[in-house]
């Protein structure tokens, strides 16, 4: 999967600012008051392909596999701290191979679905990889 317009647009930016600055903070700080607030109000993942190309690291397009459905919000929630995690979180990249949620959760009878995303190399909470602008994916 090849990233989209958009998605390309925020990569490269974060990598020609990665050129004038030495943080991301500082970054930010000296961002277009115009980008800023596309990056702030636009979708979620802006922000994730902005720090990718600030940090030089490609994005990379996985399937995987989670229990229930895609949170509409694009994000799963951390509910032993109660904030959003960083993206929606899977059990396995590119594999079926068993788990202990194939029990825990295969029991309770919520549906195992694949997906597939962008990964950053993020992990949640509870260590599940993170994807990013995840769809579900058919058969």
């Amino acid at each position: 999967m090849k990233l989209t317009a958009r998605q390309q647009k925020w990569f490269n930016l974060g990598i020609e600012m990665a050129k004038e600055c030495s943080s991301i903070d500082e970054a930010f700080y000296y961002m277009d008051n115009e980008l800023a607030n596309e990056m702030n109000y636009g979708t979620y993942s802006n922000g994730k392909f902005f720090v990718a190309g600030f940090k030089g690291h490609t994005p990379e397009w996985r399937e995987a596999y989670r229990y229930g459905e895609i949170p509409e919000s694009g994000r799963s929630i951390n509910y032993a701290e109660n904030k959003w995690e960083s993206g929606v979180s899977v059990i396995k990249l590119d594999m079926d191979v068993p788990s202990i949620y194939d029990v825990t959760l295969g029991w309770q009878g919520i549906e195992k679905i694949k997906v597939a995303g962008w990964y950053f190399g993020d992990s949640g909470s509870d260590g599940e990889a993170l994807l990013v602008d995840a769809v579900k994916v058919e058969g």
